[in-house]
């Protein structure tokens, strides 16, 4: 008889470009223009960003209510250059599963001013597992995206990406080359998210179907 699948989950939660409605108030920090280009290429690569091209920190883009930016960041964003942020807590709570090459890296944060900086430090991750398991020809409101992967829209409840998993995958963290920004995540993870009340705009999951071939 064969072995019961294990559960997988899939999240929009790590690209959420939104906190309490508006962009996201924290910024990346690069002394020159041109770096913020170099940033965002190399970050987007599918290999460790070499040390130069990590920002120096986090600032607060606005003025006004710039207080209350932390609280309402929560857990998890992504900054305008798409490169996501998440909490101390967040950051403690990821380190016991299994991530692959997944890279972090302490970021202050600092006020509008760049000059106050906050108590408390945030990370910047950069996703480095990425797999071939979803099947967007078995997906609905699948878009093709003009390059190398698809676009997933969904927009019921039932709709559920599609994936064939082999039996000696163990990450608890991963993007897939086919379906565009969004994160799969194991069922460990996922309890353990939701059991330590981790928040962040998007935050939700959708279950996955899981086929052999």
């Amino acid at each position: 008889m064969a072995g019961k699948k294990p559960k997988v989950w899939v999240t929009r939660g790590f690209h959420s470009t939104e906190t309490r409605g508006w962009w996201l108030d924290l910024e990346t920090w690069a002394e020159e223009p041109r770096e913020y280009v170099e940033i965002q290429n190399h970050y987007n690569q599918k290999e460790l960003m070499p040390d130069k091209y990590w920002p120096t920190g986090l600032f607060v883009k606005y003025k006004k209510g710039q207080g209350t930016v932390i609280k309402a960041i929560k857990d998890v964003c992504v900054t305008r250059l798409g490169i996501i942020v998440i909490s101390k807590r967040f950051y403690d709570l990821l380190q016991q599963f299994n991530l692959g090459q997944t890279a972090f890296r302490a970021m202050p944060v600092y006020g509008y001013d760049r000059t106050t900086r906050f108590p408390e430090d945030y990370y910047m991750m950069q996703m480095l597992e990425f797999r071939s398991f979803a099947q967007p020809e078995e997906m609905e409101n699948v878009r093709p995206s003009g390059g190398e992967y698809y676009y997933w829209l969904p927009d019921k409840p039932a709709h559920k990406p599609v994936l064939h998993i082999p039996g000696d995958h163990d990450l608890d963290l991963w993007m897939d080359t086919e379906i565009w920004n969004w994160v799969f995540v194991s069922d460990r993870l996922k309890e353990a998210i939701k059991s330590e009340g981790i928040k962040g705009g998007g935050l939700g999951f959708r279950p996955c179907k899981l086929v052999d071939r």
